[in-house]
């Protein structure tokens, strides 16, 4: 008894008890971490095949074949199939039989009428044909005739061997000229298809597709640097755009005769007659070389009328300088710009001179001169410094720095500026501001009209509505009167209410549809 109300003793069993119960914890613990993947393995596997069998039966209950119905040839020509006039083109033959086929696989037709189905559709010629097969066939013989046999009859007589070496031939002399890529490629395409042995590789493709292209297109176009066709004519329909850019731009190239050599001879018009005149002696009254009597006496001006000068020569008062607005000379002869100094290469007028390249041509400039030459000397600089130097071959600047001139012709005064008149702007921010709170407060207004009447219109089983009639002209169900037909009539008692926007009426018989009608219908 002593032992048993002992509390050293009790509180050391409490103590093992706690130790055996955690230990037992943990041991638990560590083998249903033992055994959980494998649980988990077996418990997924049995899902998948629960899964797995519930789906084989209901494919199963789904995949029953019921017996189809026979396709007709109302339902067939509703399927609109391509017709054939009897052209012997194996191109169009092709095409033909590719889309009865796809027609045949569309309505699901029957193999036994597929043969009369698509003899329908052969007309002109063709018909001609189909009838004289009809009858070497027989009737049974033509219900006996496959597809597969048709189809070898057909184009055994409209896509003869002679047709396609024709088109074998056009295919290996196909240039491009004048089309463009999209119409070229199309063409391409539509050869390549009777050539299967010059196309063997994705390499030959590209070869053969570049080799067609026109000149302008090929001396962009390296075939080596394409791997698919495809990459090829999205390049020549980017080449295209360019072109097109280009022209638009007025950069027109130049002729197809200057791009590569030609090997044919060219042609030299025979010279003209030359008479020549070393042995001729000098006029005394126009002081030129020429033979027989001498005119010079006889020539008129029209400008003044007097003989022995020409109206070019004319120094009358029609000749008269826009600049000084003095008679006797003209403006590029004018004593005042000579006067002043206007020269050199802003002064006068020069031609154009070559560079020796194809495209580079340096332009001069005619400055008219008005004004102080604080304003003109960066333009004279900026003129010397890009003009093309003969001898150089270049601009001066341009040899001496490697680049060409880019010093700026006009400077801008950079720095804060101020707004000189604040109040106009201030003025004129307030009226915007009053402008936009004026159309607010109209837009609300119109706004707050308009909820007031947008109302959600709710009847009950009993009310009468009126119907609204169809607007279409003629509607026999609802009485035609013609112009004077009304747009409403009824009314109508609601006998039952189907959804939130749904009612039945209660029509009479000689109204025939749906008496099952929305509310936006009603009145």
């Amino acid at each position: 008894m002593a032992d048993e109300h002992n509390p050293k003793r009790m509180g050391h069993e409490e103590e093992q008890l706690t130790e055996l119960q955690m230990m037992v914890r943990e041991e638990v613990a560590k083998a249903f971490e033992a055994t959980l993947p494998t649980r988990l393995d077996g418990l997924q596997a049995s899902l998948k095949n629960f899964i797995s069998e519930e789906f084989a039966t209901l494919k199963d209950e789904m995949g029953g074949e019921k017996p189809s119905k026979k396709v007709t040839y109302k339902e067939f020509v509703a399927c609109k199939p391509t017709e054939f006039k009897g052209e012997v083109d194996p191109l169009l033959s092709q095409r033909w039989i590719t889309d009865m086929e796809s027609t045949f696989e569309t309505c699901h037709c029957d193999p036994s009428d597929e043969v009369m189905f698509a003899g329908n559709q052969l007309k002109e010629r063709e018909k001609d044909w189909w009838e004289l097969l009809r009858k070497e066939k027989g009737r049974d013989g033509i219900k006996e005739l496959t597809w597969g046999a048709f189809k070898e009859l057909f184009l055994k007589r409209f896509c003869p061997q002679a047709a396609i070496d024709r088109i074998t031939e056009e295919f290996l002399h196909m240039r491009h000229k004048e089309e463009d890529i999209d119409t070229i490629t199309a063409v391409f395409y539509d050869k390549a298809k009777f050539c299967p042995d010059l196309l063997r590789t994705e390499r030959m493709w590209i070869n053969k597709y570049h080799s067609m292209l026109n000149a302008k297109y090929r001396e962009f176009l390296i075939p080596s640097k394409f791997e698919t066709l495809s990459e090829l004519i999205d390049c020549a329909r980017e080449r295209e755009l360019e072109l097109k850019r280009q022209e638009d731009r007025g950069e027109k190239r130049k002729m197809e005769k200057e791009v590569g050599s030609s090997k044919k001879g060219k042609f030299v018009s025979p010279p003209k007659k030359f008479i020549s005149l070393g042995e001729a002696k000098h006029c005394l009254k126009c002081g030129r070389k020429h033979f027989g009597e001498c005119y010079f006496k006889s020539v008129v001006c029209y400008k003044c009328g007097k003989p022995g000068h020409l109206a070019s020569q004319c120094a009358s008062a029609l000749n008269l300088c826009y600049n000084c607005y003095k008679p006797g000379h003209r403006r590029s002869e004018c004593p005042e710009l000579k006067g002043a100094g206007q020269g050199g290469t802003s002064g006068g007028s020069f031609k154009a001179q070559g560079s020796g390249k194809k495209g580079v041509t340096a332009t001069a400039c005619i400055i008219d001169f008005r004004g102080s030459w604080d304003d003109y000397l960066p333009l004279a600089e900026f003129s010397y410094n890009n003009s093309y130097h003969s001898g150089l071959e270049m601009p001066p600047y341009e040899m001496l720095y490697g680049r060409r001139c880019r010093t700026p012709v006009c400077w801008g005064e950079v720095g804060p500026r101020e707004l000189e008149n604040k109040e106009i702007l201030k003025v004129t921010n307030q009226r915007i501001d009053q402008i936009r709170a004026h159309l607010k407060a109209a837009q609300d207004r119109q706004k707050s009209y308009a909820d007031k009447r947008r109302r959600p219109i709710e009847f009950q089983v009993g009310d009468f509505v009126l119907l609204k009639v169809s607007p279409m002209k003629g509607v026999i169900r609802f009485r035609k009167r013609g112009k004077l037909s009304p747009r409403f009539i009824g009314p109508f008692r609601i006998i039952a209410r189907i959804g939130n926007v749904a009612y039945r009426l209660e029509l009479p018989e000689e109204l025939s549809g749906d008496k099952r009608l929305n509310k936006q219908w009603k009145r």
